[in-house]
């Protein structure tokens, strides 16, 4: 049979083992939260990034053509052109 001690650091383990796989099989997936933003209707980016809890997965389908600057201040953003679309990007010169 197994000693006082070893029998509670067998326990012990078990739990640690127990508890971590259960930890796991209660993890939460959060959906992706999709934004489709026309542009051409007056429709914009900055006011997309604004949408929904900050925490979680933001995904905007832009169409049109946007003019505005934005600033991308939370993780997990996915810009994607809407069907037929494309995206060009306007670095300025350096002087």
């Amino acid at each position: 049979m197994f000693s006082g001690e070893r029998w509670v650091r067998i326990a012990v383990a078990a739990l640690a083992v127990l508890g971590s796989t259960a930890s796991v099989a209660f993890a939460q997936v959060v959906p992706t939260l999709t934004v489709k933003v026309d542009c051409a209707r007056g429709e914009s980016i900055a006011h997309a990034l604004a949408i929904g809890d900050e925490r979680n997965p933001l995904l905007v389908l832009v169409e049109g053509t946007c003019t505005e600057s934005v600033f991308v201040a939370r993780s997990d953003v996915t810009l994607a052109a809407g069907p037929g679309g494309g995206a060009r990007k306007r670095i300025p010169r350096s002087r």
